[in-house]
């Protein structure tokens, strides 16, 4: 039931039904399931700027919590595996740069202690879903058309072993 807030436990929880677009290659489809799987909490960080301070400062810690085990991992996956593989340096250049701030807005959401400002909130959730869209519709097909099929079948065991290995360490 939800609280004064409107906030609901189950608001804050990891959606594991969203379909994945057919048109990426499998190498990038346990990236996008991680994303995907975010995006719920993204939405629902988004609309707590509309929220109490206690409601804002309840879903950001929500999110700050999943940030480090689902975002900060897929931002260390794409630098590990995907920036190797990205020819063109102003898509490189754009990945690095956004994901920096994605991280610098994180460790600011670390240090708010009370109210969070409802704009920052907000501001932090349409930036985190922008990066991951873009991935989605630029950078990933961008990958698909540049690189051949043996080094993509080679990412996609690659990321295999990297999601197979972060899950392991999560248990």
């Amino acid at each position: 039931p939800p609280d004064r807030d409107g906030y609901e436990p189950r608001m804050l929880e990891l959606d594991h039904r969203r379909k994945l677009p057919p048109t990426r290659h499998a190498a990038f489809r346990p990236l996008l399931r991680g994303a995907r799987r975010f995006l719920p909490l993204v939405d629902r960080l988004e609309a707590s700027a509309r929220e109490t301070p206690a409601g804002r400062r309840r879903v950001l810690d929500a999110f700050l919590t999943v940030w480090g085990s689902v975002i900060d991992a897929h931002l260390r996956a794409t630098e590990e595996l995907l920036m190797p593989v990205t020819l063109d340096p102003e898509i490189e250049q754009r990945a690095r740069t956004e994901q920096r701030l994605l991280r610098s807005m994180a460790n600011d959401g670390f240090r708010v202690r009370s109210d969070p400002d409802p704009v920052w909130i907000a501001n932090f959730a349409r930036k985190v879903r922008r990066y991951l869209d873009w991935e989605e519709r630029s950078w990933f097909p961008r990958i698909e058309r540049s690189v051949a099929a043996d080094r993509l079948r080679a990412l996609e065991n690659a990321i295999r072993r990297h999601e197979g290995a972060h899950h392991r360490s999560d248990a």
